[in-house]
């Protein structure tokens, strides 16, 4: 895997390859900008197209037929321009000098994703190759934020996010339509790419799953530690904990330098303890994984407050797909619904059954006496804790329902569950006041360890007030 997040530039064409006498390169951090800061300068320290699929194709040679090659390019190579606020990842001008006494570079090709589908017949133990890339070649890339509100180029998000639900049936198309919708929604501004062999199983369908674990907050003595799993997480008094080292993918007691026992419990934290006497210098060093683990089927009470009370309806559809079982979309990006179903069909032994290749739209309902703002979490079975509306780009306020009013957000799909499988829980949230559930997306060092639900109940008074209705249902392959 290659993957390069950082600044594009047009640079002058000395082969003569290009139409618009410009190649597309990618900026090294000894390069300069512009030929006024440079007159000599002719290239040497860009990373031209030409050069990038020479490099890629010799990798492809060297991995063979049985492997892949994925590269991953963030960066842009269109001219200046901006959009509000946001931060461009290169839209510097073309850097240009005249086409004497120049630096020439072997090769030559017709752009950066061209370069690469040119020589694919020059061999034929060439592995296959899947590229994706930011935006088009005459678009602008924009940065966005992460979950702690660190400015990072908007495909690595996109990326790290998609990659994060691949199975062992994921194909890189299936992952791109997830990379889409999350860009749709993140950079509405420019249109993300992938090319090559784009049905490919991901990594040839050899997915290693990382286990579920928690961080340690804080040594409490030197044999107790508090970690950042409370009951919200599915912790209680009596679980069996094992602390192995940072970047274990799974709980092997092999690994394990000691196994505790929960003997403290709050929402969102754990004190977690053993007999004998261990010496932790760094809590980052560490992650604690959990033995034996309470359900968290009871963890949230319906509470109604017939002022403030806003419900949700699920509705079950059926969408296009193409011959590889891949959802399709239309030209704006939106999935195409064929049919709805009816909710009854999904129901075994008295629960609500989804599996991965469900689809449902959420109708938000006020059925209460007055307008309430509302928001939604999804709680993971395995505890794990993420938004589920507002999404990106969605604002606390523009959440809000007059009484018997209703309101189906756009594009927005549910469009099938990937490991873990279990329980799987919908929480959501109304109140007389906005619930700002951005905020908590945004925050940084405080909160980088704490899910959402902590930092809802430090910030805000809206549990004194309004309706908490959980909405529990089982998710299976």
């Amino acid at each position: 895997m290659v993957h390069y997040s950082g600044h594009g530039q047009q640079i002058s064409d000395i082969s003569g390859d290009e139409i618009d006498g410009l190649d597309e390169a990618l900026v090294s951090i000894n390069a300069p900008s512009s030929i006024k800061y440079n007159a000599k300068y002719r290239g040497e320290a860009h990373l031209i197209d030409d050069e990038f699929g020479l490099l890629i194709n010799k990798l492809r040679n060297k991995v063979g037929v049985k492997g892949q090659v994925v590269v991953i390019i963030d960066a842009c190579y269109s001219g200046t321009g901006v959009r509000g606020n946001a931060i461009v990842r290169g839209g510097k001008e073309p850097f240009i000098f005249k086409k004497t006494d120049v630096y020439i570079k072997p090769e030559t090709g017709s752009g950066l994703y061209e370069s690469i589908e040119k020589t694919r017949s020059l061999n034929s133990n060439l592995s296959p190759y899947i590229l994706f890339s930011a935006s088009k070649p005459d678009e602008l890339n924009f940065e966005t934020t992460d979950d702690a509100g660190n400015n990072v180029g908007s495909l690595t998000y996109a990326i790290s996010k998609s990659f994060n639900k691949v199975d062992n049936t994921s194909t890189y198309s299936s992952v791109f339509i997830n990379i889409m919708n999350l860009m749709k929604d993140i950079a509405p501004y420019q249109t993300p790419m992938i090319e090559g062999d784009i049905n490919y199983k991901v990594f040839n369908g050899n997915v290693e799953y990382q286990q579920p674990y928690f961080e340690i907050d804080e040594v409490v003595s030197n044999n107790s530690i508090r970690i950042s799993g409370g009951s919200t997480s599915g912790l209680a008094v009596g679980d069996s904990v094992s602390i192995c080292k940072a970047g274990t993918m799974s709980l092997d007691k092999d690994l394990c330098i000691v196994t505790g026992t929960v003997t403290q419990v709050d929402n969102f934290s754990s004190i977690v303890s053993w007999g004998k006497e261990i010496s932790i210098n760094n809590v980052k060093d560490y992650w604690a994984f959990a033995e034996s683990q309470s359900k968290h089927d009871n963890l949230f009470q319906t509470y109604l407050d017939f002022d403030y009370y806003i419900d949700i309806e699920l509705i079950p559809v059926v969408l296009k797909c193409n011959s590889q079982g891949n959802p399709q979309t239309d030209k704006y990006g939106n999935y195409i619904i064929v049919d709805t179903l009816k909710l009854n069909n999904f129901m075994y032994k008295g629960d609500l059954k989804f599996n991965s290749r469900s689809a449902f739209m959420i109708k938000f309902v006020n059925k209460g006496n007055k307008k309430a703002y509302f928001g939604a979490i999804d709680i993971q079975p395995d505890g794990i804790i993420n938004r589920l509306y507002p999404v990106e780009n969605t604002f606390a306020e523009e959440c809000i329902l007059l009484p018997k009013q209703s309101f189906m957000p756009n594009n927005f799909i549910i469009n099938g569950f990937y490991p873990p499988y279990g329980k799987e829980t919908f929480v959501i949230l109304s109140n007389k006041t906005k619930i700002d559930l951005n905020t908590v997306v945004t925050q940084s060092n405080k909160t980088r360890s704490l899910n959402y639900l902590q930092v809802i109940f430090e910030q805000s008074e809206h549990f004194k007030t309004g309706s908490i209705i959980p909405y529990s249902f089982i998710v299976g392959e």
